[in-house]
């Protein structure tokens, strides 16, 4: 197993995005071992995470910059994973034919196998490594199998299907790079950028999002607090490495976020919260599926995932030294949120 990938933080010109998982397989490898029914299951936690990930970071003061001020910085995130997200409900079907002996044998729900499984999810527990070289299979790693019982077989207990294990994660994390520009008319120009590269064995990501804020408090110059408003706009693509060792685009993700932020600066800090209307959803490609030993691999369908946060509040703190600006948050929302970021602000 090679290890987890680690954080890349720079401060500035940052044309960077990780994602922080590595496996010995791809997500995509996974994927592909797991069954038309259990893919959404599986995939929904991480996809969730992500999106709450996307919107998040987006400001830590509500007093814009000057024209031609800017921040310039990396934005870290990590979505907070509850253990409902750990794992997921398979439902086999009633019947299943496989290969036996000279011919086939058709194996019933209840009676050959359970009805119903409790499986981890990609952020869940890992699965084992086990030898199916005795069923004319491989070794496989990080894997869940289910096995029939030998109710109907003299005993022996045979694969039915192979499926991924997760990742076992407590957070899904990613990492961010943003530019802030200070317009004229009270406005502000918000970019994301990364292009393409390489997060381990995880796969291959991309970033581009931009947004605008406006400045709410110059029209009202006796009030105590910065309000400002914001809109960002962010679309998010990831190859992976498939079965074959054929990279492949499997997943596009896009996200919006309307909001309303407010700050008081108090010296060198300043606290900060803010209220956002949100939505995120994700599409994943067709998949090619070789979920049952012994039977040929067919191509699920894709499908769209929509992100769980539909709106966050959000409190957050920064610290400001002179030109470097280092600040926190945290998101109330259904798919909590940790967020930090580091970067250099020249009002």
């Amino acid at each position: 197993m090679k290890s987890i990938i680690r954080y890349i933080f720079v401060v500035i010109c940052v044309s960077m995005l990780v994602s922080g998982f590595a496996q010995s397989q791809s997500l995509l490898e996974q994927l592909q071992r797991t069954t038309q029914d259990g893919l959404q299951g599986y995939l929904s936690p991480i996809l969730s995470g992500w999106a709450a990930d996307f919107n998040s970071g987006f400001y830590h003061s509500a007093d814009l910059h000057d024209v031609l001020g800017f921040d310039v910085g990396v934005k870290v995130s990590a979505a907070l994973i509850r253990d409902a997200d750990k794992t997921f409900s398979l439902t086999m079907p009633n019947s299943l034919t496989i290969p036996y002996g000279n011919g086939n044998i058709t194996l019933q729900a209840g009676i050959d196998y359970d009805k119903n499984y409790t499986l981890p999810t990609a952020v869940g527990n890992k699965g084992d490594e086990v030898d199916l070289t005795a069923y004319g299979l491989e070794k496989y790693k990080n894997i869940k199998v289910i096995y029939s019982n030998g109710a109907s077989t003299g005993g022996a207990k045979i694969p039915l299907m192979i499926l991924p294990g997760g990742f076992n994660i407590s957070a899904v994390p990613m990492i961010m790079p943003q530019l802030n520009l200070g317009l004229p008319f009270g406005l502000e120009f918000m970019l994301r950028y990364a292009p393409k590269i390489k997060a381990g064995d995880f796969g291959k990501v991309s970033l581009t999002g931009f947004g605008l804020r406006y400045d709410i408090d110059q029209w009202l110059p006796m009030l105590p607090l910065d309000v400002a408003v914001h809109f960002m706009t962010q679309k998010f693509n990831l190859s992976s490495t498939d079965i074959n060792g054929q990279d492949q685009d499997f997943l596009d993700a896009s996200a919006t976020s309307f909001g309303l932020e407010v700050s008081k600066r108090f010296l060198i800090f300043t606290l900060y919260g803010g209220f956002d209307i949100q939505k995120s959803s994700f599409t994943v490609s067709n998949i090619q599926l070789t979920a049952q030993p012994g039977t040929p691999s067919y191509t699920f369908p894709g499908f769209t995932i929509d992100g769980v946060n539909k709106s966050r509040g959000v409190v957050g703190v920064r610290l400001l030294l002179a030109i470097v600006n280092v600040h926190a948050e945290y998101s109330i929302a259904k798919q909590p949120m940790l967020a930090a970021g580091l970067g250099i602000s020249i009002r």
